[in-house]
């Protein structure tokens, strides 16, 4: 859950070195675009090609009864899912991700 809204499709990523906020999962929540912090990331796609991110925001999830406060790189990228959570969220939550099982496992 992010803004009061249920986030479907979210993929667990311990391969990203990033989370990733797809821009247009970011107009779907109708987000102030004022609030983005500008910045020069070049990063990486998973197709092997170099993006620049458009900007960076932290945003307030819920997963279950836990809310995080997350930073996220915006993407202009048209993915499959809504949010990518990488190995940032996965170190700084301190959850073991499952992709036998389809779930995380808080320690």
């Amino acid at each position: 859950m992010c803004r009061d809204k249920i986030i479907n499709h979210v993929l667990v990523d311990d391969g990203s070195s990033l989370n990733i906020f797809p821009f247009s999962t970011l107009r779907q929540l109708k987000f102030d675009l004022g609030k983005l912090h500008q910045n020069q990331v070049n990063v990486r796609a998973f197709d092997g090609v170099q993006r620049d991110t458009l900007c960076e925001v932290n945003l307030d999830i819920q997963i279950g009864p836990a809310k995080f406060n997350v930073e996220f790189q915006v993407l202009d990228i048209n993915i499959s899912y809504n949010l990518v959570l990488g190995r940032p969220f996965i170190h700084m939550v301190g959850v073991v991700p499952s992709t036998l099982h389809q779930l995380m496992k808080f320690i």
